[in-house]
């Protein structure tokens, strides 16, 4: 199966105060870089970062890696317009599409590769959506029957209309860990994530 990731890396980081979530380093890297190299080791088959606020930032921090980047230039505008720049530049190949949050440090490759696995197995699912303890989190996963709505969306809400229209074909893959659901949005969420490295790792 040839899945394309879109990392969503466009966004002004508002709830940090226009400071760059993704650039903020923890672990020798920046935070961008984790969640790259992840998906790096996964069974995906392209990787295609979008980028606009911050942009040539986001690049430096990635340099050298197998990956192609697009430039959103109505970043501003919400998640949406990121997911549609994105969409614009996946192979003809690609038969499901991974929207991965850039502030997922924490996610895995066997975190990710179960979610593709679980799918790929499944007979009706076209969207498979990892959950921890009834919590649904990030990256989503869709067929790509669903990008003509994708190129529909506005705004900053990203899939989440497209998953409840569908909830019938949604496969929901328990995670062991709640790593999905720890993206980095908030001052507070990296001092948490900082300090939660410092007790477990």
């Amino acid at each position: 199966m040839f899945v394309t990731a879109l990392v969503l890396a466009a966004g002004t980081s508002a709830r940090m105060q226009h400071q760059n979530k993704l650039l903020l380093e923890w672990r020798a890297k920046p935070l961008i870089a984790h969640t790259v190299d992840h998906l790096l080791q996964t069974y995906v088959a392209e990787i295609i970062v979008v980028v606009g606020y911050g942009a040539a930032q986001v690049r430096a921090a990635l340099q050298e890696r197998p990956l192609r980047f697009v430039m959103n230039h109505r970043y501003a505008e919400g998640l949406s317009t990121s997911i549609i720049a994105g969409l614009a530049a996946i192979s003809d190949k690609a038969e499901a599409v991974l929207i991965c949050l850039g502030d997922l440090p924490l996610v895995a490759a066997a975190e990710i590769n179960l979610l593709l696995t679980r799918y790929a197995q499944a007979e009706r699912a076209t969207i498979a959506v990892p959950i921890f303890n009834g919590q649904r989190g990030n990256p989503v996963l869709f067929n790509r029957s669903h990008c003509a709505a994708m190129l529909n969306l506005t705004g900053d809400a990203g899939c989440k209309t497209i998953i409840r229209q569908h909830e019938h074909e949604v496969l929901e893959v328990e995670m062991a860990s709640d790593h999905v659901l720890r993206d980095v949005d908030t001052l507070e969420a990296y001092a948490q994530l900082v300090f939660r490295t410092n007790r477990d790792y």
